[in-house]
């Protein structure tokens, strides 16, 4: 009223704690149990409201329960009678208890806060991707990664920029994941740059659902391990492949041959072996040095792998000990029309541009024919 006397009824005072005549019915009172912070913008409030300035009073501050917390108040109010001159001359007002509300809105305002900070400065790609597989925010690190400006990642989809020969494993992951069959995954697959090369990652995707459960978006967390595969690779063909010649080694030899060996039995086929060495070739190591001599073997696995055919084996068992797998012959003619093939090749002299050396090589053929 225009005297400043307030009634707060026996609800308000029991809501914060407090009997009845432990709270005056005066304004004073009202602003003496409100939390500091809270003051400045509630008396602005409530400034706004009374000359005018906004139609409606409603705030959401803090008052001091009897037991000294800070209990979260939804306060509204209207004007119901006004003086002669149309000034305020009595309001009505509620209060509603909202602290279980704002405590909930606060704790969660403070978790996306921190999860936007550690999306932002994540080290690894991070993304928020739509449920038709539209990518909805990304980080720098994501877009560095691909190559791409937000504005055109935004328009992709993750569908268009992954490898067809992985999508179909994601995909049936990332329905099972819709599902609630899974509450995450992790796959390695491969993604394609704005300049269209190829980059491995791991991807572990999960799912943010709304309070009835129902799919909102994925989060996908997205990292480069293009490097690390590229190492497994080397890793992988050096043991399997001779170092200098870049052939299959004789621990590859063995078991293409354990197979070939294994078609042979099942299927009735014949197959030969060709065992290839260079004549004299310590000669020429002593007489010329070992340099000389491993552009030598560069040399005759560069001519020898002009005869082998895409279903054959050509490996250095070491030294000067070449072996050519034919993994399939029709008659043992075909293993000396090979043969031939390779002395046409050898016509040439081996020439480093100070060096010239004429060739001759020692050729001997198994065959395994399981006919006889």
């Amino acid at each position: 009223s225009l005297t400043g006397e307030v009634n707060f009824n026996t609800e308000w005072k029991s809501m914060l704690g407090y009997a009845d005549d432990e709270i005056r019915n005066e304004f004073a009172e009202w602003r003496r149990l409100v939390h500091p912070l809270d003051l400045d913008r509630a008396e602005s409030a409530i400034n706004d409201f009374m000359s005018g300035k906004s139609k409606n009073f409603s705030l959401e501050h803090r008052l001091k329960t009897r037991d000294g917390h800070w209990h979260w108040i939804l306060g509204r109010g209207a004007i119901i009678s006004r003086t002669d001159d149309g000034k305020p001359a009595r309001t009505i007002g509620t209060h509603t208890d909202i602290h279980r509300q704002k405590t909930l809105e606060l704790a969660l305002s403070e978790s996306d806060q921190r999860f936007r900070g550690a999306f932002e400065t994540a080290a690894i790609g991070m993304a928020l991707v739509g449920l038709a597989g539209e990518w909805l925010e990304v980080n720098q690190a994501l877009l560095d990664m691909l190559q791409y400006e937000e504005d055109e990642l935004l328009k992709q989809t993750f569908q268009g920029i992954s490898h067809p020969d992985d999508l179909e494993l994601d995909l049936e992951h990332l329905s099972a994941l819709t599902a609630g069959i899974i509450p995450s995954y992790q796959l390695e697959k491969r993604y394609f740059r704005k300049d269209g090369s190829v980059i491995w990652a791991v991807l572990s995707a999960s799912m943010v659902r709304d309070e009835s459960g129902a799919p909102l978006h994925y989060v996908a967390q997205v990292e480069n391990i293009t490097e690390r595969k590229e190492l497994q690779k080397r890793v992988v063909y050096q043991a399997s492949h001779d170092e200098l010649t870049g052939l299959p080694n004789r621990r590859l030899l063995q078991e293409r041959l354990a197979y070939t060996l294994a078609l042979s039995r099942r299927h009735k086929r014949a197959f030969a072996l060709m065992f290839i060495d260079i004549d004299h070739f310590k000669q020429v190591n002593d007489e010329y040095g070992h340099d000389i001599g491993d552009e030598l073997l560069k040399w005759l696995a560069d001519k020898l792998s002009t005869v082998v055919r895409a279903s054959d084996t050509l490996g250095r068992q070491g030294g000067d000990e070449f072996v050519l797998l034919l993994s399939e012959i029709s008659a043992p003619e075909d293993a000396v029309l090979v043969a031939r093939k390779i002395f046409k090749e050898l016509r040439e002299e081996f020439d480093t541009g100070v060096l010239q050396l004429r060739v001759s090589l020692s050729v001997g053929i198994a065959i395994n024919d399981p006919q006889y």
